[in-house]
């Protein structure tokens, strides 16, 4: 049973909230943990909420992420309640909003721990996840919660992992930083020959445009593709698929860095592709660009790297923020689609692959890949990986900046996209 004095303070303060907590089922698996200093210490299906032996400490590493001198912050996930004490404890913070990732967890945790020093605090907000549009800085997160998170959690979820996944995402970026630098040197001469990919801008005006990512259903729209005269602008990594299948995109997009994958995407015969137009960031290798049969065409990406070379050679820009489909989507946008029907954009594992038939690094996902899944068409938890729910979050948010154009979805199977229409209505009337 809850806690008298939080259930107190909750009634009062967020009556709505109280209801839906209590009329949630308590989590499964809970294990009071033994043998440790502090108590209570749970954990939940596999995952401790919080240190067994120093709790503080734990909660003032995860309140540092917010600034000492921040008027106001948000706490994602109540777990034993440390964390907000302490960010609490600030004299300079006017106003803190606590985030409840899962109200089965909520439960729990408000019948294990006291909470009623803080529930009663005027500062506070308590909000539950699914109601939020997006997440808020600065912010302290508890990394049980998010685990924990409940379905409809999930989005969020997974726009704060990738909000503290960033300074990470950066650093590897600096790492890559000497290779880019070769690579830029190497294509030079390449770049002064090929095109500039703003060439390409305008010319399907109004129209609609299919884009192929390499995720496993694209396997089935093949016959689709092959048969329909729609434009097709296709992600290096599925070129093999639809070439076997005798699908020929008009536009092939590339922005792997790393050679062997690069040719491994584009291995064999591409003859076929002398009438396509290859669209590539220069960090590719030269052995890719020199291999290619038809036109070229170069872009760059917003990246302050590019900025010394588009003084020299400049190229048009295009959106990417870590995976291939961005570009390919946003140059769909920049020819002025009307309409954009992505295939294969599956931002997970569904069928228990990594990639359609005939790409190579075609994986089954490992167990490492469980803890981590996106909600799919149908709701169902597909698995998958922090990195592509990074992908998939900021290409919602390029979706809805780009209200003008109408984004469709071909298959269920794969991760929900928020802001595609209808994943039946894809292959009507397209």
């Amino acid at each position: 049973m809850m806690n008298a004095a939080n259930r107190e303070w909750i009634d009062r303060r967020w009556p709505r909230i109280l209801s839906e907590i209590e009329g949630s089922a308590l989590p499964n698996q809970v294990v009071e943990l033994t043998g440790v200093p502090c108590q209570p210490t749970l954990q939940v299906e596999g995952i401790q909420l919080s240190s067994g032996y120093d709790p503080s400490a734990e909660a003032n590493l995860q309140a540092a992420l917010v600034p000492s001198d921040a008027l106001r912050a948000t706490v994602y996930g109540l777990g034993n309640g440390e964390v907000v004490r302490v960010l609490l404890g600030r004299s300079t913070l006017q106003q803190l909003q606590v985030v409840i990732l899962s109200r089965s967890l909520a439960r729990l945790c408000l019948e294990t721990y006291d909470h009623s020093d803080w529930l009663c605090d005027s500062r506070l907000e308590l909000v539950l996840g699914d109601s939020l549009a997006n997440h808020s800085a600065p912010f302290s997160a508890q990394p049980a919660c998010l685990r924990l998170a409940e379905d409809s959690c999930g989005r969020l979820r997974d726009l704060v992992n990738l909000e503290l996944a960033t300074p990470y995402i950066q650093a590897n970026i600096d790492e890559r930083q000497q290779l880019f630098e070769q690579r830029l040197q190497e294509n030079r001469g390449l770049l002064h020959g090929d095109g500039d990919v703003a060439e390409l801008f305008g010319q399907w005006a109004g129209q609609t445009v299919f884009v192929a990512g390499a995720g496993p259903t694209l396997t089935d729209h093949l016959e689709l593709l092959r048969a329909s005269d729609v434009p097709l602008i296709a992600v290096d990594a599925c070129v093999r698929p639809l070439l076997d299948a005798g699908a020929i995109p008009d536009l092939v997009v590339t922005a792997e860095i790393r050679r062997r994958a690069q040719l491994n995407y584009l291995s064999g015969d591409l003859s076929e592709l002398e009438s396509s137009t290859l669209v590539y960031s220069p960090q590719v290798h030269r052995d890719l660009l020199e291999r290619w049969p038809g036109k070229r065409c170069a872009f760059y990406t917003a990246h302050a790297r590019y900025a010394q070379l588009a003084s020299e050679l400049p190229r048009a820009a295009l959106y990417c923020s870590g995976s291939v489909i961005h570009p390919a989507i946003d140059l769909a946008v920049q020819m002025g689609a009307a309409r954009v029907v992505l295939f294969g954009a599956d931002f997970s594992f569904p069928r228990g692959r990594s990639h359609a038939g005939g790409v190579h690094n075609n994986n089954q996902p490992t167990s490492s890949t469980t803890g981590t899944w996106v909600a799919g068409g149908h709701g169902q938890r597909i698995p998958s990986l922090p990195n592509l729910t990074g992908y998939l979050r900021d290409l919602e948010r390029y979706i809805a900046a780009h209200p003008h154009v109408r984004f469709s979805n071909s298959s269920r199977e794969g991760a929900q996209i928020k802001g595609t229409d209808d994943y039946a209505e894809a292959l009507l009337g397209a």
